[in-house]
């Protein structure tokens, strides 16, 4: 007897007599008496004997189904074959099972069901850097176990940039400082998830001056190299700026007099921690100035805001001594 195997299918119980007359009648033929139904539980057998009599095609000796009352679980129907039934032929079992799979989902698309603590392999996809889900964020080809229904967001992209070269950090209880701001960016599957994925992330800044990094033959300012180029500051980001998510700063203070025409040099940096380890994304020249790094002086910084009368007139008077102050300019006429 040849015997067509069904693909699974997912039916919601109550399954009417017809229902079930169908599945078993689209496999083996047309169903004609009586036969055996056990209910354990959560499982309903249905026990057809085969009957031989019309050949390979086979067909069902009876069918008779009863419906347990108040089901509400979604049943899925699979089905085995016994070596014999209660007259010596095989027996069709057709086996509905309460439905305890997990839909594992991407991006809100349903892509699998998953039996429970059994494991789904991540699909390794064209652009996809990652997957998002629930704070934790793993590489593609990963084997996750699915205990709950779940559903992953693809990263596209993640990337951080300056915002703008730097900025002085007037503050009257400090002798004078820089400041750096940088902006993290994320493309990924679901718009909605963007600000919760940027908060799963550590960012910050790294900042050495340039004589260091001329000192270590101008090694690239990144966290691999710190011991190399020797003197950098690590500042990781504890909150975002003006509570806008993905946007920090970082900055120097109580920078003496002496240094205030030293050049100073910022790399920003994501660090990326998923269920494969570290792995740090950082900035890279795009095109726009100051892009992938930062490199001024408070000096400068001040020359310039007091050479644009719009933004310097912006300022109080204390503001404007304190900036004259940075550029070097002795004499405090304007």
């Amino acid at each position: 007897m040849r015997v067509q195997q069904p693909s699974s299918a997912e039916y919601l119980y109550p399954l009417s007599l017809d229902q079930i007359s169908g599945i078993a009648s689209k496999y083996f033929g047309k169903v004609k008496h009586n036969t055996s139904l056990r209910f354990c539980k959560f499982v309903l057998l249905l026990l057809v004997e085969l009957d031989h009599s019309q050949g390979d095609s086979g067909c069902f000796t009876e069918l008779l189904l009863c419906q347990p009352s108040r089901l509400p679980y979604k049943l899925y129907a699979d089905y085995i074959i016994t070596p014999e039934g209660s007259n010596g032929t095989p027996t069709f079992v057709l086996q509905l099972r309460k439905d305890e799979r997990f839909t594992v989902s991407i991006n809100g698309n349903e892509t699998e069901k998953v039996e429970t603590n059994k494991t789904y392999t991540l699909p390794t996809e064209e652009n996809v850097e990652y997957y998002y889900n629930n704070g934790k964020i793993y590489k593609p080809g990963t084997e996750v176990e699915i205990t709950e229904d779940i559903d992953f967001v693809t990263i596209n992209n993640i990337s951080v940039n300056f915002t703008n070269g730097a900025a002085i950090r007037i503050d009257d209880n400090q002798a004078g400082g820089i400041r750096f701001k940088a902006d993290v960016d994320v493309t990924c599957g679901v718009e909605s998830e963007k600000e919760n994925i940027i908060n799963a992330v550590q960012t910050g800044i790294l900042l050495t001056t340039q004589d260091k990094l001329d000192k270590a033959n101008n090694a690239e300012l990144n966290i691999d190299n710190i011991e190399t180029i020797g003197k950098v500051l690590n500042i990781e980001n504890k909150g975002w700026f003006n509570d806008e998510v993905g946007s920090y700063c970082a900055s120097l203070v109580n920078i003496v007099e002496a240094n205030y025409p030293r050049t100073f040099v910022a790399r920003a940096y994501i660090k990326v921690t998923s269920n494969d380890g570290v792995e740090y994304v950082y900035s890279q020249d795009n095109g726009d100035e100051y892009s992938k790094s930062v490199i001024r002086t408070i000096k400068g910084i001040a020359n310039s805001i007091f050479k644009d009368k719009t933004e310097f007139n912006g300022y109080s008077d204390d503001e404007k001594s304190l900036i004259k102050k940075f550029a070097g300019i002795i004499d405090t006429a304007e």
